[in-house]
């Protein structure tokens, strides 16, 4: 009974969504080196909330993940591109 009662969560997980990549993108040269911006698996990883990560989670016996935005996050944007 205590099994199916217990769950498995992953924290520290990380994300990041297409927006803030050309958001960083965008910023001049040096300010940042951005994640999730090619199309390598980590970087697809990021990007990937969806089929990819839930089967990752299946395989590795996860039930659920609380997911962070990886960073730098919008720190390092202008104030102009975090108002969009």
């Amino acid at each position: 009974m205590a099994d199916a009662l217990r769950r498995i969560v992953a924290l520290e997980e990380h994300f990041v969504v297409p927006e803030l990549v050309r958001a960083w993108q965008a910023l001049p040269p040096g300010r940042m080196s951005p994640s999730g911006g090619s199309d390598d698996p980590f970087s697809r990883r990021l990007l990937d909330v969806g089929d990819e990560r839930i089967a990752a989670m299946d395989d590795q016996g996860v039930d659920v993940q609380v997911l962070s935005l990886t960073s730098p996050g919008c720190s390092r944007s202008t104030p102009v591109m975090r108002s969009r």
